[in-house]
């Protein structure tokens, strides 16, 4: 992977970290305490995808922050869960430049609609009781 590849998520971060309120594309509800798995496949054939889950509590704090990477052509499943206390799921999405990846969300072993992403992406769930 790139240097470059990890700075925008390093930048998101430390702009959520400082206190400052970001702005991400909502692309739909999460059920508390339901088990997700986000499916994310890298579409480059160098480089991969990083990938960060932030999970933001009540008082809008940063509760946890996961890290991951998806090598080149590689498929990787990040199981998800949103607690009692969490309000809002961030995904964070940095593909190589000049490639791309697709995220699929599992429910329960059904899948939703796949989103393809060809640059970085920051994109926010809700959790729902």
């Amino acid at each position: 992977m790139k240097k470059g590849a990890i700075v925008p998520i390093v930048t998101v971060l430390v702009f959520l970290l400082g206190g400052g309120t970001a702005w991400a594309p909502f692309k739909g509800l999460l059920t508390r305490n339901v088990e997700y798995t986000f499916r994310i496949t890298d579409q480059s054939n160098d480089g991969g995808t990083a990938v960060a889950f932030l999970k933001i509590n009540r008082r809008d704090k940063i509760a946890t922050a996961e890290p991951g990477t998806i090598g080149p052509l590689e498929l990787v499943d990040f199981p998800q869960t949103c607690g009692t206390h969490i309000d809002r799921l961030t995904v964070l999405l940095s593909p190589t430049e000049g490639g791309g990846a697709e995220v699929k969300i599992l429910e329960n072993g059904v899948a939703r609609p796949p989103d393809t992403y060809t640059g970085d992406a920051v994109i926010s769930y809700d959790c729902v009781p």
